[in-house]
């Protein structure tokens, strides 16, 4: 039963005054326990979870802004995440958060809630929906913050922060600090939730804009305490950092640790202002840790083939995560533009972990890399389509057969149906340069992926219409490629109804285990989040058949959806990945495809990750 009291809050602030005494600390944390199905917030534990937050309050002094919506004049927004105790998206239509509230949505979720049963808690930002006059939608973007909005971003405003805690695992459970030996401290999850919601984050630029290509931490707070960059995972510290001899609180492993100095420092340097004044020099060093609240950052061969690519749809970041979403690369890799990135992973150097490929959004000159997956230095780049600037879409995968990712661009909206395949062996030389749908007048881009559809040990390629095009898959032998040949490995058909003209997402990955990849095809841009898998083998046939169709998130979204697939749980089966579409939030989903059905309903979740920077473009995977 949901708890008789949903929510609390505590610390008032009177008359909007900024109390220079610091007795009450401009930010206000207003908890709600409607989510928290299984009560697992007992009244001590509220207490203990407000404890954390007091603890953190002198570091938090922003004046936040308050969030009216207005239906009148068309201001609308709902907050929106996954609850991850019954595995549905939460919706909350306009919702009034008061000056320097941020809401904190937290609940208990059993073990199998989460990617890993050993997991602590999770916790991150809540999403949004928006739709209003751009002075009004800036007041949830930014919430007063100037440097939320200015480029670089160089400030965090939140309005609502989601926590679940793994319930089936047991925690040490008092304001004390807990002795030697002890289970894991609850506070200090608590408090290392709290700070990932609060801004240390891959996904905030406020945080990235600091963190060098070698995954170090240099902002001036951080640097003037430690004297030097700091080893980072993108969302943590390096596992066993201490500053002073005291583990620091956000490395990805439970040490028991509440805030530390160098974690306060970090606080300050995304945008925080501070009611305590900074420590003097302390020692960075190092010691070891008990895995518990993320993954390992050297990971073991195992999590490499889960590996995927993020990209901001409206931004310059992009990212490899591993199979629970935590990145271990962040590159800005054209830091001159800032309007989107779109991405796709393989392993072009044939060292076993898969490198970022990138390609520039509308607005430059087309642009893609290649970046090493170890250390973001450029392996390849290249202008592919001279001076033409809609846009690109990436793909990799091995099209000839030699055992090396082969690199595929094809233009978005303007650029015609052409495809451009290169050797990822034969350094980068092209294998192929065709109209990947036939209609060359057509002028609204194509969108490519890389899959042995019919099982001969060559990646095929998949072809599908871009903008003002319908949702038409072209499919294309890879071993005739390889021959200079084009022969069709199945015929074309409409993915989606035929008199839409939005084109289509596509991306392939064998969800069946049968030895074939399957075709995942997303909505396109002004359609629904709406995800349908289709036989590969079936495919080939002749024959559309579906093997799973959902929405991934919200269903009156219409932004579309980009799509990937990596076997993300070790099952053998390939997951599907999404990431929200245009002005659609920034939300990144996986699928269990172990739980999908052709009748529909959506598969269990394995991942959600919320973001809430002001990214009109969405997020792509690859």
């Amino acid at each position: 039963m949901p708890p008789a009291h949903p929510s609390s809050s505590w610390c008032v602030r009177l008359g909007g005054e900024r109390l220079e005494s610091r007795d009450c600390p401009a930010v206000v944390f207003e908890n709600d326990y409607s989510q928290d199905v299984f009560g697992y917030f007992t009244p001590e534990r509220r207490a203990l979870l407000e404890y954390a937050q007091q603890q953190l309050l002198p570091y938090l002094q922003d004046n936040l802004a308050a969030i009216t919506p207005d239906p009148a004049r068309g201001n609308n927004w709902s907050i929106q995440f996954l609850n991850t105790a019954t595995g549905q998206n939460v919706v909350i239509p306009n919702p009034t958060i008061p000056a320097s509230v941020i809401r904190i949505y937290a609940w208990g979720a059993p073990a199998g809630s989460f990617p890993r049963p050993d997991t602590l808690a999770t916790g991150a930002s809540a999403g949004f929906s928006a739709q209003g006059y751009p002075a009004w939608y800036d007041t949830i973007v930014a919430r007063g913050q100037t440097g939320r909005l200015a480029t670089p971003v160089s400030d965090t405003s939140v309005f609502a922060i989601r926590i679940d805690v793994n319930m089936d695992v047991p925690q040490y459970e008092s304001t004390t600090p807990p002795p030697p030996g002890s289970p894991s401290d609850l506070v200090s999850t608590l408090q290392h939730e709290l700070l990932h919601g609060l801004g240390f984050t891959s996904s905030n630029p406020a945080t990235v804009r600091w963190i060098n290509p070698a995954l170090e931490f240099i902002g001036p707070a951080v640097f003037a305490l430690t004297g030097q960059p700091v080893p980072t995972g993108g969302s943590h510290w390096a596992p066993g950092l201490t500053i002073d001899g005291v583990p620091a609180l956000m490395g990805p492993y439970q040490t028991n640790q509440r805030l530390s100095t160098l974690d306060a420092a970090l606080l300050a340097d995304i945008g925080w202002e501070s009611g305590v004044p900074p420590p003097g020099r302390g020692v960075l060093g190092s010691t070891g840790g008990t895995p518990g609240l993320g993954d390992p950052l050297n990971d073991p061969p195992s999590t490499l083939s889960g590996r995927f690519a993020v990209g901001q749809g409206g931004g310059e970041v992009a990212a490899i995560s591993n199979p629970d979403g935590t990145p271990v690369l962040l590159a800005t890799p054209f830091p001159d533009f800032a309007g989107g990135v779109r991405t796709a992973a393989a392993d072009f150097n044939r060292d076993g972990i898969p490198d970022l490929v990138v390609g520039t959004g509308p607005g430059t000159t087309a642009r893609v890399r290649v970046l090493d997956g170890r250390d973001a230095r450029e392996l390849f780049a290249i202008t592919p389509f001279g001076d033409f600037t809609g846009g690109v879409y990436v793909a990799a995968g091995d099209l000839n057969g030699d055992r090396v990712a082969d690199l595929v661009i094809s233009p978005d909206e303007g650029g015609g149906p052409r495809v451009l395949a290169l050797s990822g062996l034969d350094n980068f030389a092209t294998l192929a340069d065709f109209f990947g749908i036939a209609d060359p007048n057509f002028r609204g881009g194509c969108r490519v992926a890389v899959g042995d559809v019919n099982g001969d040990g060559f990646g095929d390629l998949l072809v599908a219409a871009g903008v003002g095009g319908g949702p038409r898959v072209s499919g294309y032998d890879g071993k005739s490629l390889a021959a200079g040949a084009f022969a069709p490995v199945f015929p074309d058909f409409f993915v989606f109804e035929e008199t839409l003209r939005n084109g289509a997402f596509i991306a392939v990955g064998d969800v069946d285990a049968d030895g074939r990849a399957d075709l995942i095809a997303g909505g396109g841009p002004g359609g629904g989040p709406r995800v349908l898998v289709l036989s590969g083998q079936a495919l080939v046939g002749g024959v559309q058949q579906p093997l799973g169709d959902f929405f991934a998130g919200d269903t009156g979204s219409r932004g579309g959806v980009r799509v990937t697939a990596r076997d993300l749980n070790a099952d053998g089966r390939a997951d599907v990945i999404t990431g929200s579409g245009d002005d659609a939030g920034t939300r990144l989903n996986a699928y269990d495809t172990s739980s999908m059905t052709p009748t529909g309903g959506t598969p269990r979740v394995l991942i959600s990750l919320d973001f809430t920077q002001r990214f009109p473009g969405g997020l792509f995977v690859g």
